[in-house]
């Protein structure tokens, strides 16, 4: 954990040097609408230089070399299965796209391409790195857990279950700040941002609204996405065979068919909030399949091998004390922020929402009044 935590460290340090001096260096020689992507890709370059070459060299010691030219068909299988899993994935991510460029209209398409920028720099800066360090450190904790003793089973599962619910816990709590609050700030920020420019008449007012619009959306979908991130990070990291990453594939492919079918309505109807919409429905499935995932695990691990044992987990189950739905019920006890948190995140939302409210009509007010003296002054 820490050699990695190094090596993506300097190597994130390397690769914002090399991209400045890229953009330096190549701005008198390449042509300038292709400047920064060159730069962009090199600098690229770099990082996975220098982060394999700092991994291998501080973990060189540890590497377990062949030594049979024979092939493991369960590893096979296993890359297997990560590739038609990574085929799906890839088609699901850019799903959104391919709803675009078939139905969208150019304007629909540059205000997906401004929401999903600004929108995702969320999952980008702050996600993607949790989930990551928690996929390996649930899959550390499972490796411990399987190579233990008996005796200690219970104990290891219960500290696996804790990291899970807290981790959860918090990207919920960060994607509820985006989902109630951020999603009544969007027009302020575009204001700022765009500093009153936009398309479509003076000051991009209708251009704002739709694009603030869409971009509430988002943050909604932001909580859906730190959901699902967290949640299938868990099954990467305690997956031990191929059924297990092959059944989550077919999930995608599922989740994938639905979306298919409802993104082209939903965007037809509503546009860019349509999309949104058939993500953030998408994103609500798949975790719906790993928190599921999660609970037999969770389930599967406390039960005792012993004959006792098993008979005991059957009258438990006849009862309801330990089955799936007991154990579904005790994580999401434990996972799901505190109730009294979660009303006044509602209360936040409301006095949010009026407010901005308030704010839309007297700017309104004040862009017509503005208009108003404009022609009066034309006139003059």
């Amino acid at each position: 954990m820490n050699s990695r935590a190094y090596a993506e460290g300097t190597a994130t340090l390397l690769k914002g040097i090399s991209c400045v001096y890229f953009l330096l260096s190549f701005s008198d020689t390449t042509d300038s609408n292709n400047i920064d992507v060159l730069a962009f890709g090199y600098s690229q370059l770099v990082y996975a230089i220098a982060f394999s070459s700092i991994m291998y060299y501080r973990l060189r010691n540890q590497i377990i070399w062949p030594i049979s030219t024979s092939l493991d068909y369960q590893t096979i299988y296993m890359v297997f299965v990560f590739t038609i899993q990574g085929i799906f994935k890839h088609l699901l991510t850019e799903g959104d796209r391919i709803i675009l460029t078939a139905l969208a209209s150019g304007y629909d398409k540059g205000v997906y391409a401004m929401t999903s920028s600004y929108g995702g720099l969320v999952s980008r800066l702050v996600f993607s790195s949790l989930e990551e360090n928690a996929r390996l450190l649930f899959s550390r904790q499972a490796a411990t857990l399987t190579s233990s003793q008996e005796t200690e089973k219970q104990k290891i599962k219960k500290e696996i279950e804790l990291v899970y619910c807290t981790i959860l816990k918090l990207v919920l709590y960060i994607g509820f700040t985006f989902a109630f609050l951020a999603t009544n700030y969007t027009h302020v920020l575009l204001s700022i941002l765009t500093s009153g420019r936009g398309g479509g008449s003076k000051w991009g007012l209708p251009f704002q609204t739709e694009a603030s619009d869409a971009l509430s959306a988002f943050c909604i979908y932001t909580a859906f996405l730190a959901l699902n991130g967290t949640t299938e990070a868990f099954v990467y990291g305690v997956a031990s065979h191929g059924t297990d990453v092959g059944k989550l594939g077919i999930s995608h492919a599922f989740v994938g068919g639905i979306f298919a079918i409802t993104a082209p309505i939903l965007v037809k109807r509503w546009g860019t909030i349509g999309l949104v919409t058939a993500n953030s429905l998408g994103m609500a499935l798949r975790s719906i399949y790993s928190i599921t995932f999660a609970t037999k695990y969770f389930d599967s691990v406390t039960t005792l091998k012993t004959e006792k044992g098993d008979r005991n987990e059957k009258k438990d189950k006849s009862k309801g004390g330990r089955g799936s739905g007991a154990t579904l019920w005790r994580l999401m006890k434990q996972f799901t922020p505190h109730i009294y948190v979660t009303c006044l995140y509602i209360i936040s939302f409301c006095i949010t929402y009026f407010s901005q409210k308030w704010m839309m009509k007297n700017l309104h007010m004040l862009f017509d009044q503005s208009e108003h003296r404009g022609e009066q002054f034309n006139l003059n």
